[in-house]
């Protein structure tokens, strides 16, 4: 089994989806702040409402950035391929152009890992 660099770099794109994926809900949720202001002085929307709706997906998708940066990190590690996989199968919906070729890399690697 010769061991190549596709799962490290796999891991890498994973990674770096998943942390930015991080930042982004985090700032979503701080903008939730801000969007329930203009909301309650919108008359029709209720805002309690749309700030919970907003705050589930946020939960939604550091769920799954948790997901992808554990997959990132047993990918680096060479185990649990199926998690690698599902990892980089995550991280095309989060930040496409470091997933596909995340998803490629770590579906190419199979052999390599435990």
């Amino acid at each position: 089994m010769e061991r190549t660099a596709k799962p490290t770099v796999a891991g890498i794109f994973m990674i770096v989806s998943g942390a930015l994926s991080i930042i982004g809900a985090i700032i979503f949720v701080v903008g939730i702040g801000f969007a329930t202001t203009f909301l309650e002085a919108t008359p029709g929307y209720d805002a309690a409402l749309m700030s919970g709706l907003m705050v589930f997906w946020a939960i939604i998708g550091i769920i799954v950035s948790l997901v992808t940066l554990v997959g990132g990190i047993f990918c680096l590690r060479r185990r649990l391929w199926g998690l690698a996989l599902a990892g980089s199968i995550l991280s095309v919906m989060q930040i496409f152009f470091l997933g596909i070729p995340a998803l490629i890399l770590v579906a190419m690697s199979k052999q390599e890992f435990e």
